[in-house]
């Protein structure tokens, strides 16, 4: 067996290796974690969608889903400028949220529940440095504590809207929640499930993880992409 053979053998195997560690769990190790509440940690996309949508129709705004797509994990002024730069009306926050918060409120109660993933995950972040990380308004955010306590009673720290300037993808939101954990947003992991919250823990200077449940295939700006929270381990 030649020299050439012998070296072309061992470069295999060692690319094998390589990608047998990139399909391997990914281990957080010691860093802080900032995750994602809405599509992360709670399956409430498709009801924050559904109530935005029947918010919309009372100014005569007919959106779809997709319509609402690229305001995933934005805060409610941001997402009303852009409707107001697309169809020329007007909509103050105050009033958006007094009419949009019955109607949100009743599918909190009735549908937004944890993934299952979620709850695993929840359950093994033990004594770990961990934070919610944002965008919504803080009466949501108390509203999915009541019924979800576990999240109440596992995170040190909560970032909101009410905490923050600028939304997602601004990396605002990461920032404020590495400064109240004491770390650098460079000892931090953030979980995520959409691209402007990819795009704004990238620009705050984090280390990402992309959850992507249905592989869309979108989160490509993250470090990883895993398809389950079960698959970042070393929780512990």
């Amino acid at each position: 067996m030649g020299l050439w053979t012998v070296l072309a053998g061992a470069f295999k195997l060692r690319a094998f290796a390589f990608v047998g560690l990139l399909r391997a769990p990914y281990s957080c190790g010691t860093l802080a974690l900032l995750i994602d509440l809405d599509g992360t940690l709670i399956d409430s996309e498709p009801w924050h969608k559904r109530s935005e949508i029947e918010t919309f129709a009372r100014w005569g705004v007919r959106l779809s889903e997709e319509d609402l797509l690229p305001f995933t994990g934005t805060t409610l002024p941001y997402m009303l400028e852009r409707i107001e730069e697309r169809f020329g009306i007007l909509i103050e926050p105050d009033e958006f949220m007094e009419a949009q918060m019955p109607v949100f409120r009743g599918y909190i109660e009735r549908e937004v529940g944890l993934f299952p993933d979620a709850e695993r995950f929840v359950m093994r972040l033990k004594s770990r440095t961990a934070a919610i990380v944002t965008s919504a308004m803080p009466w949501y955010v108390e509203a999915v504590f009541a019924r979800h306590p576990i999240l109440r009673d596992s995170f040190s720290v909560v970032v909101d809207q009410g905490d923050i300037e600028n939304g997602k993808p601004d990396p605002e939101p990461f920032l404020v929640a590495a400064s109240r954990l004491g770390r650098r947003p460079s000892d931090c992991l953030a979980v995520e499930d959409s691209v402007n919250g990819v795009r704004s823990a990238r620009a705050a200077g984090c280390r990402v993880t992309g959850v992507d449940r249905e592989e869309h295939g979108r989160l490509a700006e993250a470090d990883e992409v895993v398809s389950s929270l079960d698959e970042i381990r070393d929780l512990g």
